[in-house]
């Protein structure tokens, strides 16, 4: 009796081993069906020569070129009035470009720090290195005197004494820093 116990036990474990062989072998060859099938539509490389990459490219840029054409619609509605505000803003800053050129640097102590041009509201950072002060300075503000008359990109037009002074910027750093607009 004792011979049929062991003989028992032991081809239970090799039944139990042989299945878990099976059930290993049925699962390495499932994972190779899937690959053998999915793997050449994803991982498909052998279509990359130079050719092949060039015509890639041209799609990609007609689809881009397709995309801009799409915001055309949009921008040509003008929906917010954005680019007649911007022509009419040019209009307006043309003159006073050309005319600050032959204005003398102001004698006040000021130093420029940075501006902030825009469509609606501009600003100038101005140190005023008497009072040791920094502040904003819109339009017609005033600071030591002198009435800010016009912000420029890194320059400012000042009135001081019924005459138009600029104020340029001391602060030479990288060129988008001194200004945002």
């Amino acid at each position: 009796m004792y011979n049929t116990n062991v003989r028992g036990s032991f081809l239970k474990a090799i039944l139990y081993s042989i299945n878990a062989l099976l059930l290993i072998s049925i699962a390495y060859m499932c994972v190779q069906i899937f690959y053998k099938h999915f793997e050449k539509g994803i991982f498909q490389v052998d279509d990359m020569t130079p050719t092949n990459i060039q015509q890639i490219k041209k799609t990609e840029s007609t689809e881009k070129d397709a995309f801009k054409n799409q915001y055309k619609k949009i921008i040509n509605r003008n929906l917010f009035n954005v680019l007649l505000e911007k022509k009419e803003i040019q209009k307006n800053q043309n003159p006073i470009k050309d005319s600050f050129k032959n204005l003398k640097s102001t004698d006040l102590d000021l130093t420029l720090w940075g501006t902030v041009t825009g469509t609606i509201k501009t600003y100038a950072v101005i140190e005023d290195r008497k009072n040791k002060l920094q502040a904003l300075y819109q339009i017609g503000d005033k600071v030591q005197g002198a009435i800010v008359k016009r912000i420029l990109r890194d320059k400012v037009i000042l009135t001081y004494d019924h005459q138009d002074y600029i104020l340029e910027s001391d602060i030479k750093l990288a060129p988008d820093t001194l200004s945002v607009t």
